[in-house]
């Protein structure tokens, strides 16, 4: 993962050496995905051979598909259709989850070539709904609104629940205002299906699809939801990016006191919508006493609202607290807000040789802040075998984040359209690749 981020010259040699013969075979799996993070096209011959390996496992093929398309540009959308013809009735029957990498790595290609074959999936009723859910959101990574008619009947109709997500997801990278019937099937799906997670990521998608209408229909529904999708109406109404609904935030969040959760919600939006006169607000829910997660997330908010005037606060919260994950949070905070106090804090956690716990959650805050002057201290770590593995892992996976050519990591930008599956074991390596702020 650190070379990946790192990219340097010989980066992609090292990684194709661990990815096919490393004795490891997690380190294998992960070199393999690292190679597609790099976007380099040399790798793709190497990636279509492991691919083509019908003796390896459906995990390790699955993941060459994912890499293959993120770094094989229109090559590599004929090398995953010369193994995937997805009008031939026996691909259908093929291991669900290697048709839904190949569909994840059609996607990640991001080109053009991709979308016919992507829309034949959508369509194509002999494959299982999980695998054409992921055709849905591939379309809708790809920004196909051509797709938009095919998409709509299925968020409605659709019997099962994981392709009305998908295609609720898709949507929601594709509409404008304008489309008002497709928005009108969005907020129907938001409103009354059956499923939670549908409800959900339909409430998100019209986020994405910014109007003063859109906004408005959002507000009557978060004055009348209940406390399971009140959260991602507030969420939806961070999104439209309008301080207009700042007020309805701001009193919900006085009302819920009885739910942490929903407060946390509510200053994650309010930090979305980048409103200023949240910051008292904010400010208080991120000093209160007695609460673990709500405190953070309005830290995370204050980190939007680039509130400086809150370091104080903040610092004097990381220097109370005794949980680790919660000193590093807040440490992280405080780097994003330019305060050197979270990164001074966080190397005294590695220099103590305090608990590993402790440790890995410091050398994760200080790459996740991009603490140049940490790097010797990492390293030192990294190469120390006398430290816990765990801590060396952490310690190198924090030198790559700071010493990345840049603030996106190309994995977690390409899986953050599929995630709400998660069928694949090439997505877990996006949650500690999205540790972004």
């Amino acid at each position: 993962v650190a070379l990946a981020r790192a990219r340097g010259p010989r980066a992609a040699a090292a990684l194709r050496d661990l990815a096919t013969g490393d004795t490891a075979d997690d380190v294998r799996d992960v070199a393999i995905l690292s190679l597609g993070t790099l976007g380099d096209p040399a790798p793709a011959l190497t990636l279509h051979t492991l691919l083509a390996d019908e003796e390896a496992s459906v995990e390790r093929r699955g993941l060459a598909a994912v890499a293959l398309g993120m770094c094989g540009g229109a090559d590599a959308v004929d090398l995953l259709l010369l193994h995937f013809d997805l009008d031939d009735p026996r691909v259908a029957k093929s291991h669900p989850e290697l048709l839904a990498s190949a569909l994840v790595g059609l996607a990640a290609t991001r080109r053009p070539e991709a979308v016919a074959p992507l829309r034949s999936a959508l369509a194509n009723t002999r494959l299982r709904a999980e695998v054409r859910a992921f055709a849905a959101t591939g379309l809708g990574a790809l920004g196909d609104r051509g797709s938009i008619d095919a998409l709509v009947p299925l968020v409605i109709e659709s019997t099962d629940p994981a392709l009305r997500q998908g295609a609720a997801t898709a949507l929601g990278a594709l509409l404008t205002a304008e489309d008002v019937r497709p928005v009108n099937a969005l907020l129907h799906a938001s409103r009354a299906d059956s499923d939670l997670g549908v409800r959900a990521l339909a409430s998100v998608a019209l986020g994405n699809v910014r109007g003063a209408a859109v906004r408005a229909q959002l507000e009557k529904d978060f004055g009348a939801a209940g406390d399971r999708t009140r959260p991602w109406l507030a969420l939806a109404l961070g999104l439209q990016g309008d301080t207009a609904a700042a007020p309805l935030l701001r009193e919900a969040h006085a009302r819920d006191e009885h739910e942490e959760s929903l407060q946390g919600a509510y200053a994650i939006a309010l930090g979305l919508l980048g409103d200023a006169g949240s910051g008292d607000l904010l400010v208080g829910e991120a000093r209160r006493p007695r609460r673990f997660w709500s405190p953070l997330y309005a830290a995370q908010a204050l980190i939007l609202l680039d509130a400086r005037e809150a370091c104080d606060m903040l610092a004097t919260r990381m220097d109370a607290a005794s949980d680790a994950r919660e000193r590093a949070a807040l440490a992280t905070a405080l780097g994003h807000l330019g305060d050197r106090r979270g990164v001074e804090a966080m190397r005294a956690v590695l220099r103590s040789g305090d608990s590993v716990y402790a440790a890995c959650h410091a050398a994760a805050a200080l790459g996740g802040q991009r603490a140049l002057d940490a790097l010797p201290e990492l390293v030192a770590i990294v190469t120390d075998p006398d430290r816990p593995g765990l801590v060396r892992a952490c310690a190198v996976s924090a030198v790559g984040r700071i010493v990345a050519a840049t603030d996106e990591d190309p994995l977690a930008r390409r899986a953050a359209t599929h995630v709400h599956l998660i069928p694949l074991d090439a997505l877990v390596l996006a949650r500690e690749l999205s540790e972004r702020r």
